[in-house]
């Protein structure tokens, strides 16, 4: 009989330890692959630029607007019709808001950037490497009208 609870006792004191290190090795892992943008194969460890890009409902039906908290000054001031600017290499996060009353999504071909359909008041954030120069057009497969732009120098 004392045999049995010793091996109970040492069985739980393996256990433990055991259970506790899958949790950390799962949470690193995840936390690691959360950093790895979309158009990238390693993590990139950094603070993004930050872009928010609304869908609004206008007098000639949906469209895109942005503000940015790009560096110490906020635009809050929304632009339409988009033009995002980005030198290459930098970390860039778009987060989509839709509050217009269709679905919507974002798609930037070029780098890989395709969010899922976004209902009413429903939010996707997506984080992508400018890993190349040029002006690049994301649109809403959806709605072809909705266009802005991104410029990378």
């Amino acid at each position: 009989m004392k045999k049995s609870t010793y091996s109970s006792r040492s069985f739980r004191k393996i256990l433990l330890p055991g259970l506790v290190a899958v949790v950390l090795v799962a949470v690193g892992y995840f936390a690691v692959v959360s950093t790895i943008p979309v158009n990238s194969t390693h993590p990139v460890f950094g603070a993004p630029s930050n872009h928010y890009i609304k869908v609004i409902d206008s007098k000639n039906g949906p469209i895109f607007v942005t503000t940015s908290t790009k560096g110490a000054k906020k635009n809050i001031e929304p632009t339409y019709k988009p033009i995002i600017h980005a030198r290459v290499g930098e970390l860039i996060s778009l987060h989509i808001i839709n509050e217009d009353h269709d679905k919507h999504n974002l798609n930037l071909d070029e780098f890989n950037v395709h969010t899922n359909d976004i209902g009413y008041f429903g939010t996707q954030s997506i984080t992508f490497v400018a890993d190349k120069a040029g002006q690049f057009y994301f649109h809403c497969t959806l709605h072809p009208e909705m266009t802005g732009s991104i410029t990378i120098e």
